[in-house]
């Protein structure tokens, strides 16, 4: 990763020029890649893809996931990886204001830490009618996390470079939560998780912004 990596970041961020729904396909299952529009009855939602330094001499920025709870059977998103975000509520005064509501709410960190650097392509989500808009993030240090139970298990920190290593990206058949086996499924494979679905995505995007 470029000791640069920062203001590539910022300087990609600034053209205003996304690698966009392409390189979100990249990363979707072949059965999703004809599910990009959304309906007239879509609800919106943001999430917050936040970076912070490793360590204080680090070049190589942790991007942080997290696993949600699984209280409820029914929820199709309980136990998934994803970035933290939610829905947009009416005293939200824009998408922006709705990911760094959602990021305190669920991970505890402070709004006025988080420098905004932008926004990402927005991607629709079939399996519930959402229209999410991803924002990136950025604190100069590790934020102190205080995570909503009810909602967060666990905090995952991946190193940001982990993602641009030639074994990152692996494809396995799949189960999911209907029971259905779906084959041939994309996925990051980082640490020792594994990312997939609508975060894999727009990870991908976010990947392909600085793979050049």
């Amino acid at each position: 990763m470029s000791h640069n990596f920062l203001l590539r970041l910022r300087s990609a961020l600034a053209t205003n020029n996304r690698p966009g729904v392409d390189a979100q396909l990249s990363m979707a299952h072949i059965g999703r890649r004809d599910l990009v529009e959304a309906t007239e009855t879509s609800r919106r939602a943001a999430v917050m893809a936040l970076f912070y330094p490793r360590e204080k001499t680090s070049d190589d920025l942790n991007l942080i996931f997290i696993r949600r709870s699984s209280h409820e059977p029914r929820d199709r998103h309980a136990g998934q990886i994803g970035f933290p975000g939610g829905s947009v509520e009416p005293a939200d005064a824009h998408l922006q204001a709705t990911a760094l509501r959602e990021t305190y709410e669920e991970i505890g960190v402070d709004p006025g830490r988080v420098e905004v650097l932008g926004k990402m392509t927005d991607l629709f989500i079939p399996i519930s009618n959402f229209l999410v808009t991803p924002f990136i993030g950025f604190t100069p240090s590790r934020p102190d996390y205080i995570l909503q139970a009810s909602e967060v298990a666990e905090l995952i920190e991946v190193p940001f470079s982990d993602f641009f290593r030639a074994s990152a990206r692996q494809v396995s058949d799949r189960k999911i939560a209907s029971g259905l086996r779906l084959k041939d499924v994309p996925y990051w494979q980082v640490g020792n998780v594994d990312i997939w679905g609508a975060t894999a995505m727009m990870t991908s995007e976010i990947v392909a912004l600085l793979d050049g």
